[in-house]
């Protein structure tokens, strides 16, 4: 049956639900080969590390298709796919907890994280929300989201969004230094003199008339970047 599952591409929910079965059933299900009273049928045999065998596939099988969702395109359409993406996710983690298969859940966030498209524009709508589901999840069950591979996953996420989210400061573009002055006045002499010094900081420029002042404010206006 494993084959034919894992060429499957919507089979998540029986996975998930095959594997839980076989976990809690694992007790029952008999080791050797035994006698059928019915001549017609053989009783299943499995071997303990055939049946942790096989949950490691299903749960390999699920994880594969957890953004594989079908959500009608209808209002609120893409909140709705990331809220079933989200749920998928932590139907992975939460089963990995419940049977043990912590490679299995640590190969998955690195799956999520690895997944094509930029992992900035997945923040806000699929990993933020992750964190306090997590929480909600490990609380119960009294583990700390410090233990890993939960905490490995949590500085991942926080590398990413330092990274790909805040990112690096864009380099700053020096203004390209140069002469404003109208070229016909005094004052405008002064004026590019200032701008072209490399030690003064500060200059002041005393008007006679409302209309010097104004010229120089023009001759700056033509110039925003300085």
């Amino acid at each position: 049956i494993l084959p034919q599952l894992t060429k499957n591409t919507s089979v998540f929910d029986f996975a998930i639900a095959f594997v839980k079965a076989l976990h809690e059933n694992r007790g029952t299900i008999p080791s050797k080969q035994s006698p059928s009273s019915n001549p017609g049928r053989a009783d299943v045999a499995l071997p303990p590390n055939n049946v942790k065998t096989m949950i490691e596939t299903l749960l390999n099988v699920a994880a594969a298709q957890w953004d594989s969702v079908d959500v009608p395109p209808y209002y609120d359409y893409l909140q709705r796919l990331h809220s079933a993406k989200t749920q998928r996710i932590m139907s992975i983690i939460e089963t990995c907890l419940l049977t043990g298969h912590m490679k299995t859940c640590h190969q998955f966030f690195v799956s999520i994280l690895g997944m094509p498209g930029t992992t900035a524009k997945e923040f806000e709508p699929l990993y933020i929300p992750l964190v306090p589901h997590l929480r909600t999840l490990m609380t119960p069950q009294t583990i700390d989201l410090c233990t890993s591979p939960l905490s490995d996953v949590l500085q991942l996420l926080v590398g990413s969004y330092l990274r790909d989210v805040l990112g690096s400061s864009p380099p700053t573009t020096e203004a390209k230094v140069r002469k404003i002055g109208c070229g016909e006045c005094y004052r405008c002499d002064a004026l590019d003199l200032f701008i072209l010094s490399k030690k003064t900081t500060m200059e002041t420029f005393r008007f006679v008339q409302n209309s010097q002042r104004l010229h120089l404010e023009a001759r700056l206006g033509t110039a925003p970047d300085l």
